[in-house]
């Protein structure tokens, strides 16, 4: 049973969930209440308020359905209970789906983001066209999603630390113990990932910033000219006249928002059918927009030049000076860039090539006495 590879503290935890028969068991969502969000003083979408983040206008009419990803249902084999990382990652994805639509019209800013996100394969072509393709399974095992589900706040702490990585990279598979526990994973927050993904994930935030705040249910609408937001609420009531009412049912599910009409608010899901509407007034808690920042611009290499040098016989070069954000010192050429040169190696590299020419040998502490004159 999948249940038995997790820690005993969440087996208890959910077998409370069920003798309350408490709202998360059904799709994954541990809800936050709005007065803890309050009281904690967490990072919310309102000028003057703590965390802020000052953002201009990404969409005017904020609808973003036209750069949705393509949709996946999460409960394929057995429900990964995912629902707050699909609906994080579906964020993202679309945000830089509208990016790349820009073209020539992207700001710097944006032109930035797609080149770094294209660097690390988080791009990819699709039938002809570029989409911005994220492993949801990344962020859902890292961030230590249960049976029990995961918080909105949890999902996004992982993704400002660890970053994304790339569909293809850990793509989704139907078992649940192989989602989540992989045998050439290590250890993270009750999970396992892959070391080397974990790595690259990391590398990404050297590069990209990622910023969350809550958004008031009463903002949500505004809120969607700077992007597509991650909302919450009960899944689902039956539609009237193709519109999911409101309901005073505890939330249990979260998923996208990305635009609103005149007679309701557009839902990018992940069960089928993806594409939802739900009521103007049907929204109670609190959602999340995610913003991108550059940290740093991504240095391109010229690589005919770095293979020439190559070719040359050369592994490493020496920078004698700083230079910008490169610290002086010794770096290893690769195919297509640097990467700066672990000393200590190079250094015992550098003593075995002495050694293996005659050129050095090892002495007694007597012996080196000799030569500082101490004997």
């Amino acid at each position: 049973m999948k249940y038995l590879n997790e820690k005993l503290t969440t087996l208890i935890l959910f077998l409370i969930d069920i003798i309350l028969d408490n709202s998360n068991l059904k799709n994954g969502l541990i809800p936050t209440s709005p007065r803890k969000i309050e009281r904690d003083g967490d990072f919310i979408h309102a000028p003057g308020r703590f965390g802020f983040v000052a953002k201009d206008v990404l969409k005017q009419d904020g609808d973003y359905k036209d750069y949705r990803p393509v949709g996946e249902p999460q409960n394929e084999g057995e429900d990964k209970m995912h629902c707050v990382s699909e609906s994080f990652c579906n964020t993202i994805e679309t945000r830089i789906n509208y990016y790349i639509s820009l073209g020539a019209k992207a700001t710097e800013q944006q032109k930035m983001t797609l080149a770094i996100f294209k660097h690390f394969n988080l791009i990819k072509k699709v039938d002809g066209k570029e989409k911005c393709l994220i492993s949801t399974r990344y962020v859902a095992a890292g961030s230590g999603t249960t049976v029990r589900g995961n918080s909105q706040k949890t999902v996004v702490d992982f993704i400002r630390h660890y970053g994304l990585v790339p569909k293809d990279d850990y793509p989704y598979v139907k078992s649940w113990n192989e989602y989540y526990y992989p045998a050439n994973g290590v250890s993270i927050n009750g999970n396992k990932v892959p070391q080397e993904l974990l790595d690259k994930g990391k590398k990404l935030t050297e590069y990209i910033e990622f910023n969350y705040e809550w958004v008031h249910p009463n903002d949500v609408a505004d809120t969607y000219a700077f992007g597509p937001l991650q909302n919450i609420g009960f899944a689902w009531e039956l539609p009237v006249n193709g519109i999911i009412p409101r309901t005073d049912r505890q939330s249990n599910h979260a998923f996208m928002g990305d635009g609103k009409q005149s007679a309701y608010h557009q839902v990018f899901d992940s069960y089928d059918p993806f594409d939802k509407k739900v009521a103007v007034n049907f929204y109670k808690n609190y959602g999340i927009i995610v913003t991108i920042k550059v940290k740093q611009p991504l240095t391109t290499y010229n690589s005919a030049y770095i293979n020439a040098l190559k070719k040359k016989g050369l592994e490493y070069v020496l920078l004698v000076n700083k230079f910008e954000n490169f610290d002086q010192g010794v770096y290893r050429l690769l195919a297509n860039g640097i990467e700066k040169a672990n000393l200590k190696v190079m250094l015992d590299a550098g003593v075995k090539k002495l050694a293996a020419d005659g050129k050095l040998t090892g002495i007694s502490v007597e012996d080196f006495k000799k030569i500082i004159n101490l004997t």
